[in-house]
């Protein structure tokens, strides 16, 4: 059995066929969803977020501390996956994301970490509560510029967060090409297997690949009681490839645009996932 969505080339469920769970899995069809949908579940998406924090402030601040920056602005910072982790090295991190529960769940993991972080809900396409304000570096990581309905908000976007930088200051965007993974038809991602309370629980996406778009499943399922508890959250991101994003860089008026691989360590020479590094 397979479903597609209506661009659409078709996706595999043979994960699930392996736990015998085809028949009971209903997909979204037209569905919408926010990250204010999965923010309660996000942090549950990996099977160490705090691991996933640390190497995500550690490979930022490999940009971050050659270039002497000091206040930064995440502005698409979810549950805080990179705003935490640059905060406990010690920068100070203001953080927006246009999620009001996503920012509840950034307070509280904050909190619990001891650190200060400067929060307001802000659309990144205007940033307008950031514009009396001048950063050292402005981020969106994980991806989330291409959440967009149309290419051109991306360039809204990446305009608005030079608005909020200082003069030689920098802006760093991460993405995750989906092409690639449409063209080698990488339509299921297992994440983890964890028992809860006793309960064996699977988590996975499910990639469904439409002409413009990819729709992101994210499944949870759950046996408990003999029986199976199934939740799922849905995203839909545009395609944007590492040199797509470099070029609107440019035209967006950022200077010696990089791109380098997740880690920061090394030139980007091709992979789902690329940094993207200007200066304004």
């Amino acid at each position: 059995m397979k479903t597609s969505d209506k661009g659409g080339q078709s996706t595999s469920l043979s994960y699930l066929h392996d736990f015998g769970l085809l028949d009971m899995v209903p997909l979204p069809g037209s569905c919408q969803a926010s990250f204010g949908d999965i923010a309660d579940s996000f942090d549950q998406l990996f099977q160490d977020f705090d691991e996933i924090v640390r190497l995500e402030a550690e490979s930022l601040n490999r940009i971050l501390s050659v270039r002497k920056a000091h206040t930064v602005l995440d502005c698409a910072c979810g549950t805080g996956m990179q705003a935490l982790g640059l905060a406990q090295l010690g920068y100070a991190v203001s953080a927006s994301d246009i999620s009001t529960k996503c920012l509840e769940i950034l307070r509280v993991n904050a909190e619990k970490r001891g650190v200060t972080i400067d929060t307001k809900r802000a659309d990144f396409r205007t940033l307008r509560p950031w514009l009396g304000t001048r950063f050292d570096a402005v981020i969106a990581c994980g991806n989330s510029l291409p959440l967009v309905e149309q290419l051109e908000e991306i360039d809204q976007t990446l305009t608005s967060m030079r608005r909020v930088l200082k003069s030689g200051g920098c802006a760093i965007v991460s993405v995750r090409d989906y092409g690639i993974l449409r063209d080698a038809q990488e339509t299921e991602l297992p994440r983890l297997f964890r028992l809860c309370n006793g309960n064996p629980e699977w988590v996975m996406d499910l990639r469904l690949f439409g002409a413009k778009r990819v729709r992101v499943v994210t499944v949870f399922i759950r046996a408990v009681a003999g029986r199976w508890r199934l939740r799922t959250f849905v995203k839909s991101y545009l395609y944007l490839s590492a040199e797509d994003l470099r070029k609107k860089m440019e035209r967006a008026g950022f200077s010696r645009v990089q791109l380098l691989d997740l880690s920061a360590l090394n030139a980007y020479t091709g992979g789902e996932w690329c940094l993207a590094v200007g200066e304004n």
